[in-house]
């Protein structure tokens, strides 16, 4: 995949995201993804080429779906779900978070037994919102000198994997 020179932000509107994804940017990543005006954002199915978001994920209102990824989603930057994000249906295509993950009262996290993961070396993270989240599968990989925080009651009905690092509760 090519990578853009520029950064791009992708803002997803009712009824102009899908050709703008399929025209104007069709070998460009986005930096930064937010879905507004109760779209539907559908991620590619299968083995995507671009599995990363290096920016933010901001789903706003409407739907972020990653429909049947078998591979995980990274994004670079913060989670936040004011509306409602749904993981694949199928194994593999899981959520890698490197920021903070928030999700506020009225937000929905699908997680269809996918496992959430936050990692990183070098920043602090957190597990923050209105609303706790519940987790199919969470792990914690996080070595920088604040590990990760968690500001709500958060529940995670399968595993919950701490891989290395620091995690305060009730933060």
């Amino acid at each position: 995949m090519r990578v853009p020179a520029r950064l791009y932000h992708w803002p997803y509107g009712a009824g102009d995201a899908r050709k703008r994804h399929q025209t104007q940017h069709r070998n460009r990543a986005p930096h930064s993804v937010s879905v507004y005006q109760n779209t539907t954002l559908n991620y590619a199915s299968g083995n995507p080429a671009a599995n990363s978001i290096p920016g933010s994920l901001q789903i706003d209102s409407g739907t972020f779906n990653m429909g049947t990824a078998n591979s995980p989603l990274t994004v670079g930057g913060s989670v936040a779900i004011f509306a409602t994000l749904t993981l694949s249906s199928v194994p593999g295509g899981d959520l890698r978070v490197l920021g903070t993950y928030w999700q506020n009262d009225g937000g929905t996290f699908n997680s269809n037994a996918r496992t959430v993961t936050l990692e990183s070396t070098s920043i602090s993270q957190s597990i923050i919102g209105t609303v706790g989240t519940t987790f199919a599968d969470l792990t914690i990989n996080n070595s920088s000198a604040g590990g990760v925080s968690l500001g709500n009651s958060q529940t995670v009905n399968g595993t919950l994997t701490l891989t290395r690092g620091r995690v305060s509760l009730g933060a």
